[in-house]
């Protein structure tokens, strides 16, 4: 459902890395090339952004504003911590975003993209 949901996301990712709009895919590229494009998205990309907003930032991000977080808890007594994306409510943890994550994030996307 990522098309159905997310296309305005993914034509832009598309568009931004290969020239191709999401309604050319069926008469240039093929959907399996899309399957694949998505399989290997970057952190960074709009659609991931969508997906999943802690990506948003890298993983160094996550890291440096946890040391600014607990710098903040060390020395202020009503520091409050830095609001993360994609985070709806006062962020508690300053623990980094991990590897496995994203990993389980990307994984959502094994086996091909289902349409409609």
């Amino acid at each position: 459902m990522v098309v159905h949901d997310h296309g305005d996301a993914l034509d832009f990712d598309l568009f931004d890395r290969w020239r191709i709009r999401l309604r050319d895919v069926h008469s240039t590229i093929g959907w399996d090339a899309v399957a694949l494009f998505l399989r290997h998205l970057p952190y960074d990309s709009e659609t991931m952004r969508e997906l999943e907003p802690s990506t948003a930032w890298s993983r160094e991000m996550h890291l440096l504003v946890g040391l600014h977080d607990l710098i903040g808890d060390l020395f202020a007594q009503d520091y409050e911590h830095l609001k993360r994306p994609g985070s709806k409510a006062r962020y508690e943890s300053t623990e980094a975003v991990a590897r496995d994550e994203y990993d389980k994030l990307l994984e959502k996307f094994r086996g091909g993209v289902k349409i409609g």
